[in-house]
């Protein structure tokens, strides 16, 4: 079944089991990407604008959703702590990647957590790295609320104003994502770039190069 048939389907769904769609939509993108909980989110907006749901109710549904996931990772990685994570994550992500992660958490603290949802790629890490990297819970989850809310209003609120043209929003979605995962990538090269000249001058320094 391709995908406009599969929301066609769910035209035809009462509220009540579209609300608990939309909930399991948002909290297993978190928990299990890269399924496409961000689409269904949009599409929950579109609903909204027909009347099918309230535009209220959709929103905060889908930003508690995401908010628990990013949790549910949060205490996941501060049980596993950083090797069990690093064990753990190992046959989906590579060591340099959770490294970085791990760098970014570690230097930006919170920051990152309120970036978090506009991080694509990287959302998962970040929430396993702020649980074995000791952020306190209560600000976590505060910030997790706040970067869901900022991201699912942007989502819903394009859903419900575009209306039959809401999937736009899914390739602007999918435009900015790419643009993020290239960013990222960028930013990893100039890390790597900046160690090893720290690296080199040091050694230099320390008379080990010419």
């Amino acid at each position: 079944m391709d995908p406009a048939q599969l929301y066609e389907r769910f035209l035809e769904l009462p509220p009540g089991l579209l609300y608990a769609l939309l909930f399991a939509a948002a909290l297993l993108e978190n928990l299990l990407p890269p399924l496409p909980g961000d689409s269904v989110v949009v599409f929950g907006g579109y609903l909204a604008g027909l009347g099918r749901l309230s535009l209220p109710l959709t929103f905060a549904l889908v930003t508690l959703a995401s908010g628990c996931g990013f949790m549910a990772y949060y205490a996941i990685g501060r049980r596993l702590g950083r090797s069990g994570v690093h064990a753990w994550l190992g046959r989906w992500v590579t060591p340099e990647a959770l490294e970085r992660g791990e760098t970014w958490v570690r230097r930006h603290g919170l920051w990152m957590v309120l970036a978090n949802r506009m991080l694509t790629g990287a959302r998962s890490v970040i929430s396993l790295v702020a649980g074995f990297a000791g952020l306190r819970a209560v600000p976590v989850a505060v910030l997790a609320l706040l970067s869901a809310a900022v991201w699912n209003a942007a989502l819903v609120g394009g859903g419900y104003l575009i209306g039959e043209e809401w999937q736009r929003v899914l390739r602007w979605l999918t435009a900015y994502e790419r643009a993020v995962l290239i960013g990222l990538g960028l930013l990893a090269v100039v890390l790597v770039m900046r160690g090893w000249r720290r690296r080199v001058r040091a050694a230099r320094s320390a008379g080990n190069l010419p």
